[in-house]
């Protein structure tokens, strides 16, 4: 999977990005705890679960934390919206 994939698979939710964020901000939280994110909880979980499915997440004893990838995800996403952002 290449960076444009990467982008495209968090990109597609609103509620993957919404997770990403709320770790990297947070970070180490149980899905409950991620209950502010406008979704239902069966929504969460299964967003928390593709997140790991592909190796952004990783569910520890202490809750859910972005994995080194996830946390490079979350910053590089972070710095295209900004971009996007500044050309409007």
């Amino acid at each position: 999977t290449g960076p444009r994939e990467l982008m495209q698979f968090v990109s597609a939710s609103p509620n993957r990005l919404s997770a990403l964020r709320a770790l990297d901000d947070r970070g180490p939280c149980d899905r409950y705890e991620l209950e502010n994110i406008d979704a239902s909880r069966r929504t969460i979980t299964r967003t928390l679960d593709s997140l790991e499915d592909r190796g952004f997440v990783a569910d520890g004893l202490d809750g859910y934390r972005l994995t080194q990838l996830g946390s490079y995800l979350a910053s590089t996403v972070e710095a295209c919206l900004s971009r996007l952002e500044l050309t409007d």
